[in-house]
């Protein structure tokens, strides 16, 4: 599973240009991984984990099953700041 790449129903996204015309784009490829996965390949390649937020819903009364009630109970999306920094840590020690 960990990598397998995910196929989304829409797989075409309706983005809004400047002029405030609509157009219809691919939509980006997207790919299965754990947490740890994710966390563990930044670090094992000498990446610095400066920053790691959580996109959470805050609709407490949202009726189940609903897409806002999945985001108050789950974290849907994560947002990570890294640097890479060689120099931090050895892999030897």
């Amino acid at each position: 599973v960990e990598g397998t790449e995910t196929v989304p129903r829409d797989y075409y996204w309706d983005i809004q240009s400047e002029n405030g015309t609509k157009r219809r784009v691919r939509g980006p490829r997207e790919f299965r991984h754990t947490l740890s996965s994710i966390l563990n390949g930044l670090i094992g390649q000498r990446f610095v984990i400066l920053g790691l937020w959580e996109e959470t819903g805050d609709k407490s009364d949202a009726k189940p099953g609903t897409w806002q009630h999945f985001e108050t109970i789950a974290v849907p999306f994560l947002s990570f700041w890294a640097a890479y920094r060689p120099y931090v840590f050895t892999r030897d020690g």
